[in-house]
């Protein structure tokens, strides 16, 4: 996980009130403030989440129907200890517990132990959950995918056979993006395979000897290229594989074999859609694709499959973001529709840190723009039409419902969020206090209310506000 840095932060001064927050209140989940409770590992008496604004909180996975969550953590334990993986239930943490630590013995074989735990996981409605790891194994096969349904198994293991593959030729020394759909199956990028070593394969997964090859370098040719003569895959980017709730539907970036001057690629359901060298179709825009950037979780795809979202910039130095075929935000842009506040670049030299969708198409994404005030000019918008949350906002840490805490947001972390379909926003940030001093890091949720709500939900703070000034 990333974050973006701001230069010549300006510290936020404001005093701490209170008024009952109305709908659209970011509330904390799990936080590494020492002295809330909100940062007790759960399940583990005594033990806090790892204090700092680093890798604490890392990316949140949901299931499609958003009962079931899933993110990766850092605790205060010994750094060969200190990793976990944590899943829970609705938009609580109640319940919550810890299913995998660093240091501690797998469910599938008790004589090995976890080590590394992999960034991207996955859970689905059944509560079954799936993730990469390194292992106590030995160098040569200690790296494993496994799945959790009720008991372990063993999705793959550097070394073993892998499927689709000639005898010998086994699972990668590296294997992550791990997804999992509706029925079980693992999906996953696997890398520098075992006999041979310069092949990258991702991978659809019943059990670890029984798997289908959705792409692999060298052999697939991605459809509709933009830049003549076609070529085959030459890279499969770490970590930038991403299914729907089934798996029929999928998105992933590469780079293709060929000119490096047009090689990198989107690819949703085996076509590209979009590539560097030429102009992003359907934008009308001047320039030429340069890069297909953003966090390893930039590239999303909503758990219908209907809706996908992308980041990338041009040759002319415009940053986008990328809808189904079309660009809905951009560098020098308002950041919605007449607003006179523009998408800006000059502080943060990619303009936007998240883009996320669910599966009824409405998408939050994260930008930062040309404020005056440099401590308030990060910002999330829902649809291209309302601002949802804005750097230097207030949160509830203890869950009163009351901004009480002196506890504002800081930073966005890059792509560390999700968006339900009844609109629950769950993200990942750093918080600071009204004296611009860093807290630490949060998981928090927030209702986004629909557009029509926000008026009334702005008179309602407002009029308070009034009222208090007598």
């Amino acid at each position: 996980m990333r974050t973006y840095t701001r230069l010549g932060v300006a510290a936020l001064v404001i005093g701490a009130f209170a008024f009952p927050a109305p709908g659209g209140v970011p509330t904390v989940l799990f936080s590494n403030i020492a002295a809330s409770p909100t940062s007790d590992v759960p399940g583990m008496a005594g033990v806090k989440f790892n204090p700092g604004t680093g890798t604490q909180f890392d990316r949140v996975f949901i299931s499609p129907s958003a009962q079931h969550w899933i993110i990766g953590a850092t605790t205060n334990q010994a750094s060969t200890e200190n990793e976990v993986v944590i899943t829970g239930m609705g938009l609580t943490t109640t319940g919550s517990a810890v299913v995998a630590r660093e240091g501690t013995p797998t469910g599938f074989d008790g004589s090995v132990n976890y080590g590394i735990l992999g960034t991207q996981m996955d859970i689905n409605d059944s509560g079954h959950f799936a993730f990469s790891a390194d292992t106590t194994y030995p160098t040569t096969s200690d790296a494993v995918v496994v799945r959790w349904t009720g008991s372990w198994s063993l999705m793959a293991r550097e070394g073993t056979q892998a499927p689709g593959q000639g005898a010998g030729i086994g699972y990668g020394t590296t294997s992550n993006a791990v997804n999992i759909d509706s029925v079980g199956n693992v999906y996953f990028r696997s890398a520098a395979l075992t006999g041979a070593s310069t092949q990258q394969v991702l991978y659809k997964n019943a059990d670890i000897a029984t798997g289908a090859v959705v792409a692999q370098t060298d052999v697939t040719s991605p459809a509709g290229q933009l830049v003549p003569p076609d070529q085959t895959i030459d890279n499969l980017t770490s970590d930038r594989y991403r299914i729907d709730g089934t798996g029929a539907n999928y998105i992933y970036h590469g780079d293709l074999n060929g000119p490096t001057g047009s090689d990198l690629v989107m690819v949703y359901n085996g076509r590209v859609v979009a590539q560097e060298g030429v102009v992003l179709p359907g934008s009308g825009f001047a320039s030429t694709v340069l890069n297909l950037n953003g966090d390893a979780g930039s590239q999303q795809i909503s758990d219908n499959g209907l809706h996908y979202l992308f980041r990338g910039s041009n040759a002319d130095t415009i940053d986008w973001v990328y809808r189904n075929g079309a660009v809905v935000a951009a560098t020098d842009q308002p950041i919605y529709t007449g607003a006179t506040e523009l998408f800006d670049d000059a502080i943060f030299s990619a303009t936007f840190f998240i883009n996320t969708t669910n599966s009824m198409g409405d998408y939050i994404i994260g930008g930062v723009t040309n404020a005056a005030d440099v401590s308030r000019n990060a910002v999330l918008v829902l649809n291209g039409m309302t601002e949802v949350l804005r750097e230097g906002d207030p949160v509830d840490v203890d869950g009163n419902g009351l901004f009480d805490d002196d506890a504002y947001i800081s930073v966005f972390n890059n792509d560390d969020s999700v968006l339900t379909d009844n609109l629950w926003y769950l993200f990942m940030a750093d918080l600071r206090n009204g004296a611009g001093a860093s807290l630490g890091q949060a998981f928090l949720k927030v209702r986004v209310p629909e557009p029509a709500t926000f008026g009334l939900l702005a008179f309602a703070v407002l009029g308070l506000r009034r009222r208090s000034r007598g």
